[in-house]
């Protein structure tokens, strides 16, 4: 596949399309989700999903990184990554409905290449728990703590978009692990 796309100004439909058939079972999770912070919600997104209730669960995109790298002329995707969304994501996996990125609803995507959104004028920086920060090879001055007044869910960090979560900057405990494993633990 010619990922070279992905390193020019194409729209967030035109990234989607490009990975589209990637089975969600591949995705990979956030540093530091190697478990569901509520497991049991998902059964009741799935719910959701089942029954065509989908607009407040999609109402927020479920946020997907795409992490490359470039040897010359040739883009590689070296991960595909759930930023935000995790329950989600994986409810739509339980309900039967979501195989593929493709199948997810286009509004209900988003997309950072690298930490850059589509129409982005400069790379986003990204959140991941703060124990998580503090147990990786990340130097302190290339994180910082994320005020509990910005709405994080807990103790939050916040690093480089362009860093992924198999990244080995992580602890082998913090790193992703890919959608398949984390349907297998519900």
């Amino acid at each position: 596949m010619d990922y070279a796309p992905l390193h020019t100004a194409i729209s967030n439909a035109q990234r989607i399309d490009l990975i589209r058939d990637i089975p969600l079972a591949q995705v990979l999770t956030a540093p530091g989700h190697r478990t569901l912070r509520h497991p049991e919600a998902v059964e009741a997104i799935a719910n959701e999903i089942r029954a065509g209730r989908t607009q407040r669960i999609l109402a927020e995109p479920i946020l997907i990184g795409l992490f490359t790298s470039a040897d010359g002329a040739k883009v590689q995707l070296r991960a595909v990554e759930c930023i935000d969304g995790h329950h989600r994501l994986l409810a739509g996996m339980r309900a039967g409905a979501w195989r593929t990125i493709g199948d997810i609803p286009l509004a209900a995507l988003d997309t950072r290449v690298n930490g850059w959104r589509a129409d982005g004028a400069a790379p986003e920086p990204r959140w991941i728990p703060l124990q998580v920060a503090k147990r990786s090879a990340l130097p302190r001055a290339d994180w910082s703590v994320v005020p509990p007044q910005w709405g994080a869910k807990g103790p939050t960090a916040m690093i480089s978009g362009a860093l992924s979560g198999g990244d080995a900057i992580f602890a082998p405990a913090d790193r992703s692990i890919t959608f398949a494993e984390l349907l297998a633990q519900l």
